[in-house]
């Protein structure tokens, strides 16, 4: 329950900005914090939600984990995922082989999307082929 899901970074950078938001909101309607009413806190957070560039910042984009059957660590490590995680997950979605992942990434709501390679052959196999 302690362990972030992302980044310690980006979680800060979330949060600050959402705050700095919320106090722009209080400024826009010239109230104390104490006098604004739910409705209006509500207001003020679907206006930053509805913004495009607010919803870029609290969607990061989705991240890539596995690469023509290849695992990228560095991804993995970034994002707190060991191994077995993502091999669990991929079984959950009925990919037993890591090798027929064409891609698979982690997108910004948690969930993992899997690209599989063609039925016929892996992407090593193709990748082996062409040398």
């Amino acid at each position: 329950m302690f362990v972030p899901t992302g980044s310690v970074v980006e979680l800060v950078v979330r949060g600050s900005l959402m705050y700095i938001l919320i106090l722009a909101g209080f400024q826009l309607f010239r109230r104390d914090a104490g006098s604004l009413s739910v409705s209006d806190l509500l207001a003020v957070v679907l206006l930053a939600y509805r913004s495009r560039a607010v919803y870029r910042l609290l969607h990061p984009p989705s991240l890539l984990l596995v690469r023509d059957g290849h695992i990228l660590f560095r991804n993995l490590r970034s994002e707190l995922i060991t191994k077995d995680d993502l091999l669990q997950q991929l079984r959950e979605q009925g990919v037993d082989d890591i090798g027929r992942v064409k891609k698979c990434f982690l997108e910004s709501d948690g969930r993992m999307s899997v690209i599989r390679a063609d039925a016929g052959e892996s992407p090593r196999q193709r990748d082996d082929r062409r040398t």
